[in-house]
């Protein structure tokens, strides 16, 4: 029996195969989308940030609603254009979205300069191409999970 008959061939095969650089490029391309979708604001508070053509804002996160590791999909409509602090509120759970992209926020745990920046509107900030608006699926995923304590 050589060395070689030890060896997993079919996962060396398999690991051979793998290559994590399309799944990277998909993710820069639907972060530069999202970007670009909001025109450089912020979803929530409609705060404009200068663009950038390439590279990672450093104003700006590109949030999923849903995770991918959750089952989010890959899709400009599961991600948010957010400052950073509304990105981390959101997180948090200080606010969610409705049905109809309006606001709900927790405004005794809202850090205060952030609540004091809502939109005067009460919803969210869309982009002007319907494809690339919020899910209402991935909205209400995440509504769940927050109002579940999850």
């Amino acid at each position: 029996m050589g060395e070689d008959d030890d060896k997993d061939w079919g996962a060396e095969e398999a690991a051979a195969w793998f290559d994590p650089a399309p799944e990277m490029e998909a993710h820069l391309a639907i972060y530069q989308q999202v970007l670009v979708a909001y025109g450089f604001h912020c979803a929530l508070t409609g705060q404009k940030f200068d663009s950038i053509s390439d590279g990672v804002h450093t104003a700006l996160q590109v949030v999923a609603i849903r995770p991918r590791a959750l089952g989010g999909p890959l899709h400009v409509s599961n991600y948010l254009c957010l400052a950073d602090m509304a990105a981390r509120a959101f997180a948090r759970g200080h606010w969610l979205v409705d049905d109809d992209y309006g606001v709900v926020a927790d405004r005794r745990v809202m850090v205060p300069e952030l609540a004091r920046a809502l939109r005067v509107e009460g919803r969210l900030l869309l982009p002007e191409d319907r494809l690339y608006h919020p899910d209402r699926t991935q909205l209400a995923w995440h509504r769940t999970r927050i109002l579940n304590g999850a």
